[in-house]
């Protein structure tokens, strides 16, 4: 609690042999990193070396000290937590990790509404939630926790009307993601990196609500579309950094893995990225552009906004046309399989 007072702006670790939860939530109030006892050396060494590249990326002193020192990241959600260690006991069935999830209403509802959307086309109504759990996976259900349980921390500080419009264009880039992911075809595990991404992508826009307020955010976007601004570049101009790179310092700051970090650090830039081609960026870079065009029919916007030059390296310019074309045209095969 010391540190937290006399130096606000510096990430904080605490190692501990507890496992009971209060005192674990305790902790988080003013730790942002856990490491549970025992521990070997070199766990400690790559997460305070980590911590500190997490700190360089945040150069602005007092920016850094306005996101760590007055709690505006929110700590790692609870329901993540618990279904993280409940799926990585082996001998734990979807029935358990469906007790789990159930503890969580909002969640259950999302799953629920997931699980029964086009964007899986199941052949019947799902109307049990351990199928539903079957269907989505268990790296989506956690991505959906993840995402959730971070909005949810803000509805005591941001209008619920906000963290929903978020939370829902959210789900959309990452349904898109899928979409993109399955159309070029890639792996499995890369279409599953590109929905976490997705739900993920904007969760930084909720800390630079707090930083200002939520009105001066708004001011900010607006100005930035009567510019043909897009609205990254007009945080970047207002506060030094977008959204994409404190919501990638989140992930990071909680541990989370570096292809997931980069998916989201990167989702504006993907040619910056280290493998753009092993990482989510550039799919969910193209799914929020095709969202945008969903909604405004801007076929000019939507060039100027995508990395043309990165998509034709990668080889994916005709997959992306195709699917450019059935955004425009209302078609179904941006959700099918």
């Amino acid at each position: 609690m010391l540190t937290k007072e006399h130096s606000p702006e510096t990430a904080r670790v605490m190692m501990t042999g507890t496992t009971d939860a209060h005192s674990i939530s305790d902790i988080r109030e003013f730790a942002h990193r856990i490491i549970s006892k025992p521990s070997d050396t070199e766990e400690i060494r790559d997460t305070v070396l980590r911590l500190c590249n997490i700190q360089e990326s945040l150069p602005n002193m007092k920016l850094r000290r306005q996101i760590i020192g007055q709690c505006f990241i929110p700590s790692k959600p609870n329901i993540y937590l618990e279904l993280t260690q409940t799926t990585e006991d082996h001998m734990s069935s979807i029935e358990t990790i469906a007790l789990v999830v159930a503890k969580d209403v909002s969640l259950v509802s999302k799953i629920m509404q997931l699980a029964n959307s086009s964007y899986y086309g199941y052949a019947r109504k799902v109307s049990d939630l351990s199928d539903a759990i079957k269907i989505l996976g268990l790296e989506t259900i956690q991505g959906i926790a993840l995402s959730f349980g971070t909005f949810s921390q803000f509805q005591d500080k941001i209008s619920l009307q906000k963290i929903q419009t978020i939370t829902d264009q959210s789900v959309q880039v990452a349904k898109m993601a899928v979409a993109v992911a399955r159309k070029l075809p890639l792996s499995d595990h890369l279409r599953q990196l590109a929905f976490v991404a997705g739900l993920l992508h904007a969760c930084g826009k909720l800390v630079l609500m707090q930083i200002g307020d939520e009105h001066e955010y708004e001011t900010i976007c607006e100005a930035a579309e009567q510019c043909s601004m897009p609205e990254w570049e007009a945080e970047e101009f207002t506060w030094g950094m977008s959204h994409a790179e404190v919501g990638a310092y989140i992930l990071d700051l909680w541990g989370l893995p570096l292809s997931l970090v980069e998916s989201v650090l990167f989702h504006h830039a993907p040619a910056k990225s280290s493998h753009p081609d092993e990482n989510a960026a550039c799919l969910v870079h193209i799914a929020e552009a095709l969202v945008k065009l969903r909604l405004t029919k801007n076929h000019e916007q939507f060039t100027a906004e995508v990395d043309a030059t990165l998509i034709d390296r990668l080889g994916w310019k005709k997959h992306i046309e195709t699917l450019k074309l059935a955004v425009l045209e209302n078609t179904n095969e941006v959700t099918n399989r």
